[in-house]
């Protein structure tokens, strides 16, 4: 069975893109997100929005219509199995295994979901969530 995306209507091959370019934003900015997406075969292409993110970087949110298709009984690949687990069991677990408290800290280096380093420079500054994290951080080594 075929199957292909679909934005409004099932099968329109309509896919929504994020994705941002290293130029500086000017008013010519669309037609060259648009034209990026062209040139990767994508036709009936659309800027929804584009902006400047930093002075040296564009964020585009575009749509664009493909006539690609696949079959997903056809996709072959290494994939490996692994028991789901939900909140309770995986808590269950690190206690069974680890029989303590389990702290995860996480980071994005070079690249998120942001798309750009500046963004995320950006976000992480300005962000009262990492102040209270810092700010926690420092008591804790502080012993208090």
């Amino acid at each position: 069975m075929l199957i292909r995306p679909y934005g409004d209507t099932r099968d329109d091959g309509i896919i929504q893109f994020s994705f941002t370019l290293p130029m500086p934003y000017s008013v010519k900015a669309a037609d060259v997100g648009k034209q990026f997406l062209e040139k990767l075969g994508f036709h009936t292409v659309g800027v929804a929005e584009c902006k400047a993110i930093d002075p040296e970087y564009t964020l585009f949110v575009a749509y664009g219509r493909t006539d690609i298709s696949i079959d997903p009984d056809e996709v072959k690949g290494d994939y490996l199995e692994v028991e789901e687990m939900d909140y309770y069991a995986i808590n269950a677990l690190i206690k069974e295994r680890l029989g303590r408290r389990l702290s995860v800290v996480g980071a994005a280096i070079e690249s998120d979901s942001a798309n750009s380093p500046a963004a995320s420079r950006r976000f992480i500054a300005g962000s009262l969530r990492a102040r209270r994290l810092q700010w926690r951080c420092r008591r804790r080594r502080a012993g208090r």
